[in-house]
């Protein structure tokens, strides 16, 4: 297919629709831009990040010593200080930093993840390729480049939401190549290895139940079943381990309201981006979501983003905007086919019978 000829479903818009679309991306991109020069702290990775990557790794030397993995957390956690221990929500569930204490070394395991990074890479460049062609995956390949080599950072193998975003961009791959069973695995891993992938595992079960696939609906009740399971695991392990050394969050919740500065700092939280003006990514976020809007495998993406969006509009402290590792891989399929969706929008837009492309297809 012709570069030219990759056609989007915008095309069908009417004017009013095609310019009630730009009105809306241009505000929104206005408005993102404008909040994320606001706000209390600077936003970028931060001390508390960089204080996160010691813990963890602290934590995985202690369970290669053989400690159990809630005295190993609990005793770091009381000697960093500045982590309050009574909200479970602080306390990382054991799957990743038992399964990276397996390795001989820390760099076996993250050798593994930019393996699983790659694989996952080449199935977005392929899915692409398929639905458009090398004009439009060769782009993509050097956009996922720069999103996804935060894979390759030291360390970053036990942060649960970088390996958790490469496992929903693996995830939302295999559904756009129609494999859906390894989709909703995918999707249910990301979950055991953080609890933020919540809002993509309940899309893909609405997916899969609005689309009548009851194998991966059933394979989604019983993995969500033993996550639950899991977590109550956890909940009781960490109570186990608290005593009068143990303090509450002195700046309360989760549930900040950070808003659109909030939000952008998470778009920020994107491989190579996060070195650029964070206005910069703020500005391509509402370019990206309009692209996948408009790609004919991204609804799933799309929804996706869109979640994460209004979730981290809500919750999430300054400090956390290292969140947006979950959702940002996803934005490179979005901005490949902006332009197709902004070039359709634009036709439309300036067409006045309304009739030439409404009628077409």
């Amino acid at each position: 297919m012709q570069t030219s000829q990759i056609s989007t479903s915008f095309r069908k818009f009417g004017r009013g629709s095609a310019l009630a679309v730009l009105v809306a991306v241009a505000t929104a991109i206005v408005l993102l831009v404008a909040f994320s020069f606001g706000g209390e702290a600077p936003i970028g990775a931060t001390s508390t990040e960089l204080g996160d990557a010691a813990l963890y790794a602290r934590i995985v030397d202690r369970l290669r010593h053989g400690e159990n993995y809630y005295s190993a957390a609990h005793i770091e956690l009381l000697t960093g200080h500045y982590y309050p221990t009574l909200s479970v929500f602080n306390w990382r569930t054991p799957l990743l930093m038992s399964l990276v204490a397996l390795a001989p070394s820390t760099l076996w395991a993250q050798i593994v993840l930019a393996t699983i990074t790659l694989i996952a890479g080449a199935m977005g460049v392929y899915l692409v390729n398929r639905e458009g062609n090398l004009d439009v995956a060769g782009p993509l390949a050097c956009l996922l480049i720069v999103s996804l080599c935060t894979s390759l950072v030291p360390g970053a193998v036990l942060f649960g939401e970088v390996v958790g975003g490469v496992l929903i961009l693996a995830s939302c791959c295999c559904y756009g190549l129609r494999l859906w069973l390894p989709g909703m695995l995918l999707a249910l891993l990301a979950l055991f290895v953080r609890e933020l992938a919540a809002p993509y595992v309940v899309i893909c079960l609405g997916l899969a139940l609005l689309q009548g696939r009851r194998g991966e609906l059933a394979l989604g009740i019983a993995g969500l079943a033993a996550y639950a399971v899991y977590f109550l695991f956890h909940m009781h392990a960490v109570a186990a381990q608290l005593g009068p050394d143990d303090m509450a969050d002195p700046s309360g919740g989760w549930i900040a309201f950070g808003g659109l500065h909030f939000l952008a700092g998470t778009a920020a939280s994107n491989g190579a981006f996060v070195l650029a003006p964070v206005w910069i990514s703020a500005a391509l976020l509402p370019v990206a979501f309009l692209g996948l809007c408009a790609f004919p495998s991204g609804a799933r993406m799309a929804m996706t983003v869109a979640a994460y969006a209004m979730l981290f509009c809500i919750a999430g402290k300054p400090f956390n905007v290292y969140w947006g590792a979950l959702y940002t891989p996803l934005l490179s399929f979005g901005l490949v086919w902006a332009p197709f969706a902004l070039r359709d929008l634009l036709t439309v837009a300036r067409d006045t019978s309304e009739s030439q492309f409404a009628n077409a297809g």
